[in-house]
């Protein structure tokens, strides 16, 4: 258990860190025992983080164009490193999936209302030499008292940009 919970918290630091913009934050969610509180900034430079012209919300999933958004943030990337894979949140790529505009880049405009599944997304990136998606659902324990609740330190609302090698 000793093992265990060391590993979680470092996932949840990792993880944490990834998914929202370089910053993890200690306080009573994610550190409840007290002691280390405040923001650990590993200084992500602001060129390495983009923004969709329109956000990706249900209010507008029928007009966001997802596969723009990415083939601009990929295409930003390699300008720096090759991108290997896009770490993305279940509920993230749930919206991905659904969304009419995805559909119709991956199958064409005939085929579009067509569902799409991850495996069949992943396909068309590979055949397009673009970087696959990986769905990440890490959950980690956090005991506070006699209470044990469950968090996520994946961010829903961010995708991450792996780059290859090491």
């Amino acid at each position: 258990d000793v093992v265990n919970g060391v590993k979680g918290k470092i996932d949840m630091i990792f993880l944490g860190a990834l998914f929202n913009e370089g910053k993890f934050t200690f306080d009573e969610t994610t550190n409840p025992e007290g002691g280390v509180r405040g923001l650990i900034d590993y200084n992500m430079p602001a060129a390495n983080i983009a923004t969709a012209d329109t956000p990706w919300t249900e209010a507008n999933i029928d007009t966001v164009d997802p596969f723009e958004d990415l083939s601009d943030l990929i295409a930003g990337a390699e300008d720096k490193v090759p991108v290997a894979k896009l770490l993305i949140a279940p509920s993230k790529l749930n919206y991905l999936l659904r969304c009419p505009k995805m559909r119709a880049a991956v199958y064409g405009t005939d085929k579009a209302a067509a569902p799409l599944t991850l495996q069949i997304l992943n396909q068309f990136m590979e055949s397009n030499s673009l970087p696959v998606f990986e769905k990440v659902t890490r959950k980690v324990n956090i005991k506070s008292g006699n209470t044990i609740n469950s968090y996520s330190p994946v961010n829903a609302k961010n995708i991450v940009a792996v780059p290859a090698g090491k």
